[in-house]
């Protein structure tokens, strides 16, 4: 015998449940816990993330804080995302760190306790560079500021600070040595220069706005993070998703606009956009541009050019439209100084080909050779 769902309602509670199981969002939940979970939150699908340093010896604690923000969120009905959630983690085995820091970057709200661990750990620095980069961080980050973290002391910004200019120093030596390897989080730490940029725009973030220590947000069982979160999901979900996650409307009454919106949707790919983008001209941005085929014996390499770097072309990493970053392949086409620092301004020769560690179009370090390429010199360094 079959059973019809009476009610518009259950079918998408029912819906909600199918979403969390093909998302993986719960595992080994009862039906009845799985129909309180879709009726739950507030926003499924829109994860508020969580950015701490754990094991901090100095808050040894503050995994307990967390873990009692977490339950506050789930309490109120916000959907989060963590590194460590039991049955879901956010990083879970083998799984790429530096992606998930990326995905934290990209929330539309993310709870960032600042201590001075977060502050000096590559990983932590990433996040909030990727979180930064994404934009609004006015609404969306909502800092907690632990004791030791201090950072809008001005001596203890240029402690930071000094800190960061000896570690861009030691891993530039590591590179030269050539022995152990960059890991990937010091190899995006040496590309964005080791984040002190990035370290004063959280200066001026938590300079220019009020925030609350971990003390007093504890205290008062972490309401203040919890209202001001929940009226900012509130402006940021979509009514659609609402209805879903709490139905108490007759959805299919209000499927025809969708419908409609989607025949004029598919009239203008059909009738105009298409139209237009065949007849588009080719373009003469004066940005970077890429060709792709260079010589007769190198069909698939893709090459870069750029007016703002006019000395040759190149393969690899690429910054303000100069070559930048680490295993950079580089033909120059004109004479050019390696790099500007060095005090006997050695000059390229065209035809030659210099693969190695590029800073904003200038050579680091790398290895030379001729236009026929023979190496004319190893590990090369124009600034000693």
């Amino acid at each position: 015998m079959i059973i019809f769902e009476k009610s518009v309602k259950q079918r998408a509670i029912n819906k909600k449940i199918l979403y969390l199981h093909i998302n993986k969002k719960i595992i080994n939940k009862s039906p009845q816990t799985l129909e309180e979970m879709a009726k739950h939150y507030i926003n499924q699908d829109y994860p508020v993330y969580i950015s701490y340093a754990w094991k901090n010896k100095d808050y040894p604690g503050i995994e307990t804080d967390v873990d009692n923000l977490c339950q506050a969120l789930e309490d109120n009905g916000i959907f989060y995302e963590r590194d460590k959630k039991a049955g879901n983690p956010l990083c879970p085995y083998r799984y790429s760190i530096s992606e998930c820091e990326e995905k934290i970057g990209q929330g539309c709200a993310v709870i960032m306790f600042i201590s001075e661990k977060s502050i000096k750990s590559l990983h932590c620095m990433h996040e909030w560079k990727c979180i930064k980069d994404r934009g609004d961080i006015k609404n969306r980050v909502f800092p907690v500021v632990l004791e030791d973290a201090e950072l809008t002391n001005p001596n203890k910004f240029k402690e930071y600070y000094h800190y960061f200019e000896q570690l861009k120093q030691d891993l530039v030596n590591q590179l030269l040595e050539g022995i152990v390897p960059l890991t990937d989080a010091q190899s995006k730490a040496l590309y964005n220069r080791v984040y002190t940029s990035d370290l004063q725009d959280l200066y001026q973030f938590l300079s220019d706005y009020n925030k609350s220590s971990l003390k007093i947000i504890r205290n008062n069982n972490y309401s203040v993070i919890i209202e001001q979160l929940t009226e900012h999901l509130n402006n940021i979900v979509p009514k659609s998703t609402k209805e879903i996650l709490n139905p108490s409307v007759n959805t299919r009454s209000q499927k025809w606009p969708f419908v409609a919106a989607a025949v004029v949707l598919l009239a203008l790919l059909t009738y105009w956009i298409v139209p237009k983008l065949t007849q588009i001209p080719k373009s003469n941005s004066t940005n970077t541009t890429t060709e792709d085929v260079v010589g007769n014996d190198t069909p698939d390499i893709i090459w870069s050019t750029s007016p703002q770097w006019p000395y040759g072309k190149w393969t690899g990493g690429t910054k303000d439209g100069k070559p930048h970053g680490d295993n950079v392949t580089v033909i120059y086409l004109t004479n050019c100084v390696y790099n500007p620092k060095d005090p006997l301004k050695r000059v390229s020769n065209p035809g030659q080909k210099v693969v190695g560690y590029f800073e904003d179009g200038n050579l680091i370090i790398g290895d030379i050779y001729d236009e026929n390429e023979n190496l004319i010199e190893r590990n090369f360094e124009p600034k000693l």
